[in-house]
């Protein structure tokens, strides 16, 4: 089967299935832990295998935790997670691992109960300071993450069959030595050169052009000397922001408020924390005898157990067990707890600061609620407000006597391009959402009444539009002749940038580089994937450097203008004196390798075991 896949390899295909792979496993769920409603319809169904809505609920919501920590706690909707792709990931990540189950089953393949038991004892996460399995971590870690025991264990089994089954498949593979060494040769290799940088500035020798040379360059670059489409057109808007004005808010009101958000106005009370938890409540005396003597907190902890305490950083109270939750809080900055037992053993905790709970004042934040307050109505009056608007339209009113009643706000344009600037350049002042109304609304006609994503409706009328057109020779003549001039100088520099070049391949840069009152500079050493860009040698020009032989010359582009560079030296890299580099490039080499198999083994799998997703039962979820 595997000859057949590696047959079938294809580099690009293999790595991005190696990525839903690799998302499968940091997807891992462990399933068959909540309870099934048998009668609703699958996400998906991968051979014997239904996975559930529930399952899918509980993947979903693990994978947007884990997005919404890398996004620094923004909030977004299922939906929006889609958009990023997220719940694709979560149900490619599915049919991965239930592929893996299918296969496993099909084969025969397991691993037994007191397996799973002894790998989850070995788990880091489940092991006390002694590093020895401790059931109350255990059982706090599954309650937390709502798992059954049971299920977890199952969910371990699978996960030891479908490791073996790779490691089977996979361990075996390796790359020859000589041929790691040589793609070490290759990327290690360092050159170093000299470089000079030809500004276009520095060519001044050229003729202004004439009018004949102007109209020409004119043409060849039309686009670019063109007045854009204008629009004239009358503009209606009301936002909610526009109806605060009129709105009165009471004292008692803004007082109610206040009482009802006033959690919103609080910052909890916060200790940041390091901790040492043993079992003997010996050990706890001494660590507390060696504080009370004077030692520091993690000297006391170092000399009396040999490790150093763990550092639990800023936390809330829920953040401790509530065993000994009260009296840590109790504790001041900068002090040391009593030994406080809980389920995990016997703590002592240095609170290394703290930060007490605050809350805003009423006047510290009365202008804002009254602001939210005074706007929440607005936003709930538009609705109204827009029906009188669309009843008055409808009625065969302007907009202008439209806006006059409903006291909205009216505005007349006579040009605006589509950046919302007029014909001298100047900004409109019109939103981005209006300007695409405008230009998405035929010459001569009104546009319904619409809505925007921050609230506001507008109505435009496009009373003229003028097309693009060339603009006249008096206004672009000074903007002509500067780039004219700036591309002439550009073309002089390449041109001498390359005579430059071809003299230096048997002469000397430096003098080349006097005879302009340029100066040469050294490059530091480069490989081939870096350059040296501070010296201007970008990666193109450091590509065509590495294809160069020593003394031989290349031309690449600069920041100010074409740069001329001088093979000077050539280190070749010795893969003997450096293993740790060649043994790292060598487990990488690897590692794409076995990553590539390993996608196109789960390609093979549900090649064969075709699993079903049910799209419209995932849109539905998302939607919830």
């Amino acid at each position: 089967m595997l000859t057949s896949i590696r047959s079938k390899s294809t580099g690009l295909v293999a790595k991005i299935l190696f990525g839903l792979l690799i998302v499968a496993f940091a997807l891992w769920g462990i399933g068959d832990i909540f309870s099934r409603d048998q009668a609703a319809k699958p996400v998906a169904t991968i051979g014997s295998i239904k996975y559930s809505q529930n399952e899918f609920r509980r993947d979903l919501k693990q994978a947007m935790d884990r997005f919404a920590a890398q996004m620094q706690g923004v909030n977004f909707t299922a939906q929006q997670f889609a958009q990023f792709g997220g719940v694709a990931q979560v149900v490619a990540g599915a049919v991965n691992r239930n592929s893996l189950k299918v296969f496993a089953q099909e084969q025969g393949l397991g691993v037994g109960q007191a397996t799973a038991v002894a790998e989850i004892q070995a788990d880091p996460q489940f092991q006390n300071e002694q590093r020895q399995f401790d059931r109350n971590r255990f059982m706090l870690s599954l309650d937390r993450l709502g798992l059954s025991e049971a299920g977890y264990v199952s969910e371990v089994q699978t996960d030891l069959v479908n490791q073996a089954l790779y490691r089977a498949a996979l361990s075996g593979i390796a790359v020859p030595q000589t041929y790691a060494e040589q793609i070490y040769l290759s990327q290690a290799e360092e050159r170093s050169a000299d470089v000079l940088e030809i500004p276009a500035t520095a060519m001044t020798d050229i003729a202004m052009p004439d009018d004949a040379a102007l109209e020409q360059y004119r043409k060849d670059h039309a686009d670019r000397y063109k007045a854009p489409e204008y629009r004239a057109a009358t503009v209606l808007t009301v936002s909610p922001e526009d109806l605060i004005a009129d709105i009165a808010v009471g004292d008692d009101e803004i007082a109610a408020e206040y009482e009802a958000q006033k959690a919103s106005f609080s910052t909890p009370d916060i200790r940041e924390v390091e901790q040492v938890v043993v079992q003997d409540q010996a050990q706890a005396d001494k660590i507390e005898a060696a504080i009370k003597g004077g030692a520091a907190f993690a000297d006391a902890v170092k000399q009396v157990t040999g490790g150093d305490p763990v550092v639990l950083g800023k936390l809330q109270k829920q953040g401790l067990p509530q065993e000994i939750a009260e009296p840590v809080f109790a504790v001041a900055a900068g002090g040391v707890s009593a030994p406080l037992k809980s389920p995990f053993g016997i703590h002592i905790v240095h609170v290394i600061s703290s930060e007490p709970a605050t809350t805003k004042t009423l006047d510290e934040v009365k202008d804002q609620l009254k602001h939210n307050i005074a706007l929440a109505r607005a936003t709930e009056s538009l609705d109204s407000i827009i029906k009188q608007l669309d009843d008055s339209l409808a009625g065969g009113a302007t907009l202008e006597e439209t806006g006059a009643k409903l006291k909205m706000k009216v505005t007349k344009v006579a040009a605006v391009d589509s950046a919302g600037k007029d014909d001298k350049g100047a900004d409109t002042g019109l939103t981005p959402d209006v300007v695409q109304l405008i230009f998405s609304t035929d010459s001569g006609n009104q546009s319904s009444v619409t809505p925007f994503n921050d609230g506001s409706y507008a109505v435009v009328q496009t009373t003229a539009t003028t097309p693009p057109a060339d603009k006249a020779m008096d206004q672009v003549k000074e903007q002509l002749t500067a780039d004219w001039m700036t591309d002439k100088q550009h073309e002089a520099a390449e041109a001498k940038a390359k005579e430059i070049a071809e003299k230096a391949k048997t002469g000397d840069l430096e003098a080349e580089a006097t005879a302009l009152g340029l100066t040469v500079k050294k490059s530091g050493s480069f490989t081939r994937g870096k350059g040296d860009p501070e010296n201007g040698i970008a990666q193109g020009l450091a590509a065509s450097l590495f294809a160069a032989k020593l003394g031989e010359t290349a031309v690449g582009d600069g920041k100010d203008g074409p740069v001329v560079a001088k093979v000077t030296a050539i280190t070749p890299p010795d893969p003997k004196a450096h293993p740790d580099d060649v043994a790292t490039l060598t487990q990488g080499i690897s590692n794409q390798i076995r990553g590539d198999l390993a996608a196109q083994f789960s390609a093979a799998l549900q090649q064969e075991i075709k699993p079903q997703v049910n799209e419209d039962v995932i849109n539905s979820l998302i939607s919830e």
